[in-house]
């Protein structure tokens, strides 16, 4: 049996898997701007309706965005300080529970001693945390730009939607 390799076999393979590779090296940028423009489709609706109405596009997407904004830091204030809270008494109350509970687990000793060590490396780890919650403020600040971007258009998600997704092209 002989398998035959043509160069331009190789070569669609080869492109094939740069393509993916692409796709996952842009996969972040890929995924802010999949999500903006979902928002944006949430969103478009009440403009066009706020817009009917006698509001320009521009303040009827502000308002729409400043009301997220308000609701989501309000969800924020009722949540974060009761979660600081109790991880606060957890970790003042960890180390008895490990003792207490460490007996009636049953679970080898190194486990602890492995987990104090992680704990010991969190110094060490702040800075790749701290960018992690930089990166990640910055996605979804780019997601609400993109999206505020679409609402404003007048045929901004409609057009962007029919530009990518149109049927008009094609003889069927």
């Amino acid at each position: 049996m002989r398998i035959d390799l043509t160069y331009k076999s190789i070569l669609k393979v080869v492109f094939v898997l740069v393509v993916f590779w692409l796709v996952y090296q842009t996969l972040d940028i890929l995924a802010v701007v999949f999500f903006g423009i979902i928002i944006s489709s949430a969103i478009a609706p009440v403009v066009d309706k706020l817009q009917q109405e006698g509001i320009p596009r521009i303040a009827g997407a502000l308002l729409i965005y400043l009301a997220i904004i308000i609701v989501l830091s309000f969800i924020g204030y009722l949540i974060i300080p009761p979660m600081i809270t109790q991880l606060a008494k957890l970790s003042g109350q960890l180390p008895a529970l490990l003792d207490k509970y460490t007996g009636l687990l049953s679970l080898p000793q190194d486990i602890f001693s492995q987990f104090s060590e992680s704990l010991r490396s969190v110094p060490s780890n702040i800075f790749a945390w701290f960018a992690g919650l930089v990166g990640g403020i910055g996605n979804i600040f780019f997601v609400f730009i993109i999206s505020f971007y679409l609402s404003v258009e007048d045929k901004g998600i409609k057009g962007f939607l029919q530009t990518t997704m149109s049927d008009h092209r094609y003889g069927y």
